[in-house]
């Protein structure tokens, strides 16, 4: 946990649609703070979902993210 960065993703949790039974659209998890002991030792972290709509993987989430990390979902096109 040492290597971790305040906007780095730690997490991607893909949502099924109820519909196709298939993957559309999911939550890319950013850390938002690094909590440290006294000893400045990594000891927990916060992190917030940001909700990606219009993709079927992390990767393709992750490049709408980058894309425009205020709002991922103003793009249409990967």
């Amino acid at each position: 946990m040492d290597n971790l960065k305040v906007g780095d993703i730690k997490k991607w949790q893909g949502l099924r649609s109820s519909d196709t039974k298939e993957i559309d659209g999911g939550y890319l998890f950013i850390i938002t703070n690094i909590d440290k002991n006294k000893k400045r030792e990594v000891v927990g972290y916060g992190s917030k979902g940001i909700k990606i709509e219009g993709v079927s993987n992390r990767s393709q989430a992750i490049k709408k993210y980058k894309a425009n990390p205020n709002n991922p979902n103003n793009h249409k096109y990967i």
